[in-house]
């Protein structure tokens, strides 16, 4: 399976875990998985409108192997906040026009499964959130916690 199938399969996945704690009454039958430019997921709701989610790990594959490379992280090689940094490039990306909305409403669901919540994030993320809310082009920003046995949001603006 190539890069690109197996991440639709895990954003599938993660999606799957995030409705059953989220509070949109999403129609579980009606969930398209898209290409790019679209964002990743266009949903129908239980009262006939949509929304669209662009999901995003909080760790990109590039961090991993840096995070797992005992020769790379020693030399200071991956980033303090990915979330954060992850947040402002997706939200650029929608200003400058990059993603083709088929909704009037698009969220960003940033999941955290290759990597556990840092303890400073519990502070850090959410005044980030708050400070920066006049900047959001999004309609809505999730923080996900991606546990199969317990999934639950974090954080949501």
């Amino acid at each position: 399976m190539d890069n690109f199938k197996r991440q639709k399969k895990e954003e599938l996945t993660v999606f799957k875990n995030f409705i059953r704690v989220c509070d949109y009454p999403i129609v579980e039958t009606r969930i398209i998985q898209q290409d790019p430019p679209n964002p990743d997921i266009f949903c129908k709701l239980r009262d006939g409108s949509s929304v669209e989610f662009e999901l995003t790990n909080a760790v990109d594959c590039q961090l991993a192997q840096k995070m797992n490379d005992k020769k790379i992280s020693d030399k200071g090689g991956f980033c303090e906040d990915p979330v954060e940094m992850i947040i402002l490039d997706k939200n650029n990306k929608l200003r400058e026009g990059k993603y083709v909305l088929s909704s009037d409403r698009f969220d960003l669901l940033v999941y955290l499964g290759l990597m556990p919540l840092f303890p400073h994030w519990q502070k850090v993320i959410p005044k980030f959130l708050e400070d920066n809310k006049e900047e959001w082009a999004f309609n809505r920003i999730w923080i996900f916690q991606n546990d199969q046995l317990c999934p639950r949001i974090l954080w949501s603006w």
